[in-house]
């Protein structure tokens, strides 16, 4: 008899590392499908996951995001939409179905396209949405896109994220002086608020 239990105990942690070694990786996971062939012209590059790891992130209200809708969900980018002002994002756009996937088959959670003027902005929402999808493209504005694919399950930053965006908010408002008071026509010292880059990291940690 206790050979059988320790046979089914062995069975148990054969399922367990084989699932492990065969679950895909953090990028596999992530990984969106191409551009549907019926799509407009498009000419992007997508990036590793940790690809913006050393840009540093933009305040939330100097941020410009617009949300896609590739998922065919009706109503859910608006929702995201208005959940993102929530948090202190800007709203480009509209929310509209996503040109790039009329079909709605982004089968992924999402993609975050952006360009080289927009890389802050887009580091900043990859702290909301860590599992989309970073794609870099030839845009010369800072408006980044966030497009919800059919794995999106509604916008849900962690609790490292909340506090990261209120960080980062503080580092968009104006440092008052340290003492209030101008001195010779100069305005004092001022307290310069900074973010724990630990807590950035942190933010971006999520299983996909």
């Amino acid at each position: 008899m206790p050979g059988v239990v320790l046979l089914a105990l062995l069975g148990v942690v054969s399922v367990v590392v084989w699932t492990t070694v065969l679950g895909p990786a953090a990028s596999e996971a992530i990984a969106c499908p191409p551009p549907s062939s019926t799509a407009p012209p498009y000419s992007g590059d997508t990036l590793p996951r940790t690809a913006l790891d050393t840009v540093a992130p933009a305040p939330p209200q100097l941020a410009s995001i617009r949300v896609l809708n590739a998922n065919g969900m009706r109503g859910e980018a608006s929702i995201v939409s208005e959940g993102l002002t929530g948090l202190g994002f800007v709203t480009a756009d509209a929310p509209i179905n996503d040109p790039l996937h009329p079909d709605f088959g982004l089968s992924c959670h999402g993609q975050i396209r952006f360009g080289t003027q927009g890389e802050p902005a887009a580091r900043t929402i990859s702290l909301v949405v860590p599992c989309a999808q970073l794609v870099r493209d030839v845009r010369t504005d800072d408006v980044v896109d966030l497009s919800l694919g059919t794995e999106f399950i509604g916008l849900r930053p962690s609790a490292e994220a909340r506090s990261a965006l209120r960080s980062l908010a503080q580092l968009g408002e104006p440092a008052p002086p340290s003492d209030g008071e101008p001195r010779g026509g100069q305005v004092g010292d001022e307290v310069q608020p900074t973010i724990d880059p630990e807590l950035v990291q942190a933010a971006r940690h999520a299983r996909c």
